[in-house]
């Protein structure tokens, strides 16, 4: 993937505030109908409190997968975490 061939939404919290990140994507697909999404969550999220858990974000993040594959079924979509370590799948 090369930069400008893609639309990067950056939200705080990521997948946790839900409504606002789905409105924001579902924007995103009707404009450029892409075939795949990202979805990165981060450890130690402020966002998230005392509730930082890959439990939760997991959970979080496949809340929000699901909701874009209702709106694009053949959307395949990758579930990610940033970690001090590295990039691993969620």
């Amino acid at each position: 993937m090369n930069y400008g061939q893609f639309d990067r939404i950056s939200w705080p919290g990521t997948s946790k505030d839900f409504d606002s990140l789905k409105k924001a994507a579902a924007i995103s697909l009707k404009l450029h109908d892409p075939d795949e999404v990202l979805i990165i969550e981060h450890e130690d999220c402020g966002a998230y409190g005392l509730d930082n858990s890959l439990e939760t974000h997991r959970a979080n993040a496949e809340k929000l997968a699901q909701a874009l594959k209702e709106i694009k079924p053949s959307l395949k979509i990758t579930l990610l975490i940033a970690t001090l370590d590295g990039i691993k799948d969620l």
